[in-house]
């Protein structure tokens, strides 16, 4: 399936027969709280929000926020850090 916009009939989005999509541009979320959710099947489900500017990745499956970064550019981790080198 290929959606087309314009006169000119630019491509937009392609579905393949696998229901891969494929998009020709930015692909823009607009809302007061615009979100992405990511269902796993098998495991935990995520979500990629922005709330009131933090940015925030979430198991929404009861973990709740593994990271945020905050509107001041700090970020705050919800479990240990580690760095093997730098």
């Amino acid at each position: 399936l290929v959606l087309t916009s314009g006169s000119g009939g630019v491509t937009a989005l392609t579905l393949d027969s696998s229901q891969n999509a494929t998009f020709s541009g930015d692909v823009a979320i607009s809302s007061t709280m615009p979100k992405l959710t990511f269902t796993d099947l098998q495991q935990d489900d995520w979500r990629i929000m922005n709330d009131n500017g933090d940015f925030r990745f979430t198991n929404i499956d009861g973990s709740g926020h593994a990271l945020i970064l905050a509107t001041n550019n700090n970020a705050t981790f919800a479990g240990t850090v580690t760095a093997s080198s730098w």
